[in-house]
């Protein structure tokens, strides 16, 4: 009975933050993808082929990753991601209290992703860690928010 629950919890809230997240997240990566084309086509010289100069350019996949990860930041503390994570959250058992929770975990969410932006390489582990640690942190329980914060790095990513 819990198990289906959980999977129900999980399904729905998937579904609820899908449609509202994913979208415009995907949007931004096109603009993205776009900044990089335009760049190089503007400067073809700083993409040569040699070796050295390889070694020495800077790794645009990590800019690409924190613009990424600004995003999500920027959406995960937006309202309307906060208002569905609490309506999903307020169909479990104690689901009240978690959602009045996950507000105020929120800033720690945003404090933990800036401070993951000063990181030079960040892992999706890392990402994990912080959004369940800022989840435990306001008092949900630990297998909770881990898991929570999985699904949530999973849709909003």
């Amino acid at each position: 009975m819990i198990q289906s629950k959980k999977k129900w919890f999980l399904a729905l809230f998937a579904s609820v933050t899908l449609f509202s997240v994913v979208a415009p997240f995907s949007a931004s990566a096109n603009g993205v993808s776009s900044v990089i084309t335009d760049t190089y086509q503007s400067s073809p010289e700083q993409y040569s082929e040699s070796v050295e100069q390889r070694v020495i350019e800077p790794q645009w996949k990590t800019k690409v990753a924190k613009e990424a990860l600004r995003a999500f930041r920027d959406k995960v503390t937006s309202k309307q991601a906060i208002n569905d994570v609490k309506y999903a959250l307020e169909l479990l058992p104690n689901g009240k209290k978690w959602s009045g929770l996950y507000e105020d975990a929120v800033y720690g969410i945003r404090s933990n992703i800036d401070e993951l932006l000063k990181w030079e390489t960040v892992l999706m582990d890392d990402l994990k860690a912080k959004v369940a640690g800022a989840l435990y942190d306001v008092g949900i329980p630990l297998s909770w928010a881990r898991r929570f914060a999985s699904v949530v790095i999973e849709v909003l990513l």
